[in-house]
C-alpha cells in the first residue's frame, strides 16, 4: 500500500515536470506569437530589457498592468509561462524577498545621532546668518587646518 502511494506520487511529480518542460519549450513561440510583434522592434521595451524584470513583475504587467488588454486572450498558465520564460526562472512568492537578493550588504551599522558630529546647515550656521562655524561644530583641530 505504502509503495503504491509513493509510486503514484512520483508519477504525478514526473508528469508535472514534463508539463513544465513542455511549457518552456513552447514559451518562445508563445512569446513570439503574442508579444514579439511589438517587443521585437525598436520603440518598445526590447526582450533584453524585459529579461531584467522578475517573473512576478512580468506576470503582474500581463494580468493587471499595461499589457492586460494585449494578454486578455491568454490563459493564466500562458501568462505565467511567458513571464517565467522572459525572466529565465520560475516565479515564487518569496522571490522578491530581500534575503534572496544577491550582492546585498551583510549588515548595516546602527544609525548614529546626526547632530553629534560636525554639521553645517547651509544657511549661515545659525539664525543670525553669521557664516561662523565654531570649533566644536566643525570637528577640526588647529593642526588639521592648513595655513
Amino acid at each position: 500500500m505504502f509503495l503504491s502511494i509513493v509510486i503514484s506520487l512520483l508519477l504525478t511529480q514526473a508528469q508535472q515536470g514534463t508539463a513544465q518542460l513542455r511549457g518552456f519549450r513552447t514559451a518562445p513561440a508563445l512569446f513570439q506569437q503574442n508579444c514579439g510583434t511589438c517587443h521585437g522592434k525598436e520603440g518598445s521595451l526590447s526582450i533584453s530589457v524585459l529579461q531584467e524584470y522578475s517573473p512576478e513583475r512580468l506576470y503582474e504587467s500581463l494580468t493587471i498592468g499595461k499589457m492586460k488588454e494585449q494578454a486578455a486572450s491568454l490563459t493564466d498558465v500562458q501568462k505565467r509561462t511567458i513571464a517565467e520564460f522572459l525572466a529565465a526562472r520560475p516565479s515564487r512568492t518569496e522571490a522578491g524577498d530581500m534575503k534572496n537578493m544577491t550582492n546585498r550588504c551583510a549588515s548595516n551599522a546602527a544609525m548614529t545621532d546626526p547632530a553629534s558630529g560636525p554639521a553645517w546647515n547651509g544657511w549661515g550656521a545659525g539664525t543670525g546668518n553669521a557664516r561662523f562655524q565654531t570649533a566644536i561644530a566643525a570637528g577640526l583641530t588647529a593642526d588639521q587646518v592648513p595655513k
